[in-house]
């Protein structure tokens, strides 16, 4: 027994260590509270030795005892964490404080992977909207937080949330105005899903990146994929000015059509190589001012702005 926990000391030393040298750190026993409290302590000792980790991963869930140690020891601490990723939590009232965690300690990065089947599936999606929201506070010990949380990165990875879920998440996400990537990997979503997700990207005017890969939303027949991206395209992409990247990978070989999203993403792109004044307007096919000016006129005011400030290079002679 000596020898195990000789062994299980250095680990936990060597994780210890990696907090100041690497800027991802991984911690394969987080869920027992003796390995949160070293980290803890590490974390608030930070004033005397600079943290370089930028991002900690959970990789075997967390008691709500260690999310409190590390809720306290990111406010407490001097450090540069900027991204929680969370595997395997045990129960909802973990998913719930993990979520809630990152407000109180100002991260804006999260990550929850790998679902625990040891709770209903079907009270993943309300958990969710709860941690995300502020209108509603289900533990005694939780105050009523005055704001929702702020993320800048989202990403929910085998949770099987479905298409009820996706329903319950269009609220909480659109409220998050600063939300630049959000990821729905292999969250059982399908066809009629594509409604709540075009909602999505309809509303998240902030939104660049969205991956929704390993989803059944499209595998079911050729008529179901065409329908999905046409919803995808007509009541999300054609509205949304600012989405760069729509990824839909599967595991296996599927062919879709994916052209006109293609087309819409590559107006966006161009639209903000423009804006950012990286790319010359010119050099573009005079084919393309067409679609341009009629995938931006759905919003007049988006339009008015675009020719406003483009009229100069347009007509400088």
């Amino acid at each position: 027994m000596d020898g195990l926990e000789d062994r299980a000391e250095a680990a936990l030393e060597s994780v210890i260590e990696q907090l100041y040298t690497n800027c991802t750190v991984k911690i394969r026993h987080s869920s027992r509270d003796s390995v949160m409290l070293r980290i803890s302590d590490a974390l608030k000792a930070s004033r005397e030795r600079t943290i370089v980790a930028k991002k900690l991963v959970f990789r075997s869930g967390i008691s709500v005892i260690g999310l409190r140690w590390l809720q306290e020891a990111l406010q407490a601490g001097r450090n540069n964490v900027e991204e929680l990723e969370f595997h395997c939590l045990p129960d909802g009232e973990t998913l719930y404080r993990a979520i809630r965690c990152c407000r109180q300690s100002g991260i804006m990065r999260l990550s929850l992977k790998h679902y625990n089947d040891t709770f209903r599936r079907t009270l993943l999606p309300e958990i969710i909207r709860s941690g995300l929201m502020s209108d509603q506070c289900h533990y005694e010990d939780d105050p009523l937080p005055e704001t929702a949380v702020t993320l800048e990165y989202l990403e929910i990875a085998n949770y099987p949330i479905g298409t009820d879920g996706a329903k319950i998440l269009v609220t909480p996400i659109l409220s998050n105005p600063t939300l630049k990537t959000l990821k729905l990997i292999d969250c059982d979503l399908r066809s009629d899903s594509a409604t709540y997700i075009a909602e999505i990207i309809r509303g998240s005017q902030c939104l660049e990146t969205l991956d929704l890969s390993y989803n059944r939303h499209y595998l079911s027949s050729q008529i179901t994929r065409e329908l999905t991206l046409r919803t995808l395209t007509q009541r999300g992409l054609k509205h949304n000015l600012n989405l760069l990247e729509l990824r839909m990978e599967q595991t296996r070989s599927v062919p879709m059509d994916r052209s006109k999203i293609d087309r819409q993403l590559d107006i966006n792109r161009f639209r903000k190589d423009y804006l950012e004044k990286r790319r010359d307007p010119m050099a573009i096919h005079p084919s393309m001012w067409c679609h341009l000016l009629a995938r931006v006129s759905v919003k007049p005011s988006a339009l008015h702005l675009f020719l406003q400030d483009s009229v100069a290079t347009l007509f400088s002679r």
